[in-house]
């Protein structure tokens, strides 16, 4: 299965956008991530039922980009005492650059159809073309220049 990240729960708790969560840390296999010092520090809560219909979402393009949102899950749940648990608030450190996601606010009230609806002459952006663009942002393993 490969080297795992080291995964662990600190005890602290804290409150993102009303939603209580705890703290964890996660340091990925080295040489899985740009920098070898990346840290990352989430606060972690129990799945809100809001997430479902991005679960959903997700979970059907997710095949077309080679990804398992199963598979992820399951993996989560292995890393976190068996539960699933969504990150509410993530800082990731990339060798002294930080990186912070927070949730602002959560509600079950779902937005009007409005807020789905492209203005028009706007294409949605292919989340294929944005997943080449992060592929491209990884290092990239090079063949040996000086072998002929």
């Amino acid at each position: 299965e490969g080297p795992q990240p080291q995964v662990e729960n600190t005890g602290r708790t804290d409150t993102v956008a009303g939603v209580p969560c705890e703290i964890w840390t996660m340091k990925p296999p080295v040489d899985s991530m740009p920098f070898d010092s990346t840290t990352i520090t989430m606060c972690l809560a129990e799945p809100h039922p809001v997430m479902t219909a991005i679960n959903d979402l997700a979970r059907s393009r997710m095949p077309s980009l080679g990804l398992d949102l199963d598979e992820i899950q399951a993996a989560g749940k292995r890393y976190f005492d068996g539960r699933e648990l969504m990150p509410v608030m993530m800082i990731v450190d990339l060798g002294g650059q930080e990186v912070v996601m927070e949730l602002v606010s959560i509600s079950t009230d779902g937005p009007g159809a409005a807020f789905f609806t492209l203005p028009e002459g706007l294409d949605p952006f292919p989340l294929e073309m944005f997943m080449g663009m992060m592929q491209q942002a990884m290092p990239q393993d090079t063949p040996d220049d000086t072998e002929t």
